[in-house]
Formats: C-alpha cells, structure tokens, sequence
C-alpha cells in the first residue's frame, strides 16, 4: 500500500497533518480541522503529547518518545511513527532504507 500523502497547510499543521497521515494508512478518515482541535492547536502549533493524546482519541496506540528511541523505533518495525524534527516541526517515518 502506497503511504498515503497531506501537504500541510501552514507551519504550524505539521502536527495534525502528520496524524491525518498515519489515521487515513489506518483506513480512519478524519478532517485536519477535526485533528487540529483534537491536536489542540494553537500558535506555536501542537506538542508532542498532545499529538499522543489525539492518536488515542482516535483510536490508535502512542508511545512517547521519552519511552522508545529512534533506534528501537526502526528495530521493533514501529511504522509509521511520528517524530519531532529539528526542534520545532514533526515527521513521520513509513519506512527506512539501509544504504548499501
């Protein structure tokens, strides 16, 4: 299955567009207005924790990164995840590819 792709609509979307992401790969179709108030949006955009919070609400597992880190998210096959990157935005990893 083709992971399926949202184009955020500002810089402080990444976090709901993220989610919206990984629920639609679920087959769980919410609106981004709908995730970002589950996300509780403001504007410096959504925490790691509440993001956590709006996955549950929505049916889905969260482990805190404080819990897990990149190295077992790769090992345990735990895609697709939602990371923080570069301090102030999220990404998420469907996939990882060794390089030869």
């Amino acid at each position: 299955m083709k992971f399926p792709f949202f184009k955020q609509f500002d810089s402080m979307d990444c976090g709901p567009t993220c989610l919206k992401m990984i629920l639609k790969y679920h087959g769980i179709d919410k609106s981004l207005g709908s995730l970002r108030n589950d996300c509780s949006l403001n504007r410096k955009g959504s925490s790691l924790m509440n993001l956590g919070v709006a996955s549950e609400k929505n049916g889905l597992k969260s482990i805190p990164l404080v819990e897990i880190s990149l190295s077992e998210i790769i090992s345990g096959n735990f895609y697709p995840s939602i990371i923080p990157w570069q301090g102030n935005h999220f990404v998420v990893i469907c996939s990882i590819k060794k390089k030869r």
